[in-house]
């Protein structure tokens, strides 16, 4: 998925994600949520066992998500597309 949508769904929803450190995941999910190495176990590991023993953790990264989940919207997108047409 190119864009990032299940994480930004996610983030919507105030669930903690952990995503991929690649592609353009990084731009939509930022500081608000985990970012790993798609080809890191090891790394993926130790970010489920992290969100299951640190409740703060998980609080902290839903309450960003949810934020960060709102910069990013239908109507925010048409009318950035609407400035780039009529700038044309």
């Amino acid at each position: 998925e190119g864009f990032g949508l299940p994480p930004l769904e996610a983030m919507a929803c105030a669930t903690p994600v952990i995503a991929s450190n690649s592609s353009s995941i990084p731009e939509v999910v930022g500081d608000a949520g985990i970012l790993i190495d798609p080809k890191d176990i090891k790394g993926l590991s130790e970010a489920l066992v992290q969100l299951a023993e640190d409740d703060k953790l998980c609080e902290l990264l839903s309450q960003k998500g949810a934020q960060r989940a709102k910069e990013f919207s239908w109507k925010a997108s048409a009318k950035k597309l609407q400035k780039v047409i009529e700038s044309i």
